[in-house]
């Protein structure tokens, strides 16, 4: 339908903006929050066996604030993703690690997954997991678990390759400039005296 009035026309255009904006950020929310929760609930669920324990992690896991600020104020929608895929990789090494080192390849897709979707966050995962396995080399070494540890690599690095070599490779190529100093939380930062004594 075609409206005559112009101010008519501008109002609801900007009505549907708004809408549109806002629907983004509920159906991220809720989805994401929805699939974080079930996700990282029966993740937890299948290494402890205990559904007490799955409802309490995934309730403080998806009730983070951090999460909702990723949503409503910055729209990482990368991070979002990241955080819907993180359970899937913890319970992918704990199969190799743990259980059925047959299911490898979970671990191997839901990093590659993670890689794909924010870079960060699995690079702070993989120093986690690169402990966790430290700490259980022994074991790895016994029962022959290494090997799956290494096809995890390999598939990682093959299904992610369309992102992490030109990344690498402009890494390496170019000279980027990643901290304004304006931008610095030390610049922002007040004093731990000021919060307890005013000027």
């Amino acid at each position: 339908i075609e409206l005559k009035d112009s101010n008519i026309n501008n109002e609801s255009s900007e009505i549907i903006k708004y809408l549109k904006k806002d629907s983004y950020k509920i159906i991220l929310d809720v989805k994401g929050k929805q699939y974080d929760s079930i996700s990282f609930a029966k993740r937890i669920n299948n290494i402890f066996n205990n559904n007490k324990i799955a409802f309490i992690s995934s309730l403080l896991y998806t009730t983070c604030s951090y999460h909702m600020t990723d949503v409503v104020t910055r729209a990482a929608v990368g991070e979002i993703v990241a955080y819907m895929v993180a359970p899937l990789t913890l319970l992918g090494l704990f199969y190799i690690l743990f259980d059925d080192k047959k299911k490898w390849y979970i671990f191997a897709i839901s990093f590659a997954l993670l890689v794909n979707a924010h870079v960060i966050t699995a690079f702070m995962m993989f120093i986690i997991y690169l402990f966790i396995i430290v700490f259980n080399i022994k074991k790895v070494l016994k029962e022959n678990r290494f090997k799956y540890l290494f096809y995890c690599v390999l598939l990682g690095l093959s299904l992610s390759s369309f992102f992490i070599f030109p990344l690498v490779e402009q890494l390496l190529s170019g000279k980027f400039v990643l901290n304004y100093p304006e931008f610095l939380p030390s610049s922002k930062a007040v004093p731990i005296i000021k919060m307890f004594i005013d000027d």
